[in-house]
């Protein structure tokens, strides 16, 4: 479960531009509604780290759960981003 959160956390600048072409191509090439930015992120993080980590010992509720923490600690960094962005911004109309 580290692995995934550490791992987001230190991707994340390229997860979250993987995650937007992605969505790019899903509404472009494939008709397909975007998704949750958020979802995106932590399909790929866990996919990264599924390859690198040994998972002879994980359960699929250990994957359930690291999925889930990893889902809350994106979205709680891509919010927090959010309203720095949103803070930074108005203090330049100002």
């Amino acid at each position: 479960m580290k692995a995934i959160v550490v791992h987001s956390h230190q991707d994340s600048g390229r997860l979250e531009a993987e995650a937007e072409m992605e969505n790019r191509a899903r509404a472009h090439g494939g008709g397909l509604p975007r998704v949750p930015a958020e979802s995106l992120v932590v399909q790929l993080v866990l996919q990264d780290v599924i390859e690198w980590v040994p998972t002879s010992r994980l359960t699929t509720a250990d994957v359930r759960t690291a999925a889930r923490i990893a889902g809350l600690h994106i979205k709680t960094s891509l919010e927090s981003r959010d309203v720095v962005d949103q803070s930074v911004h108005r203090r330049a109309l100002s």
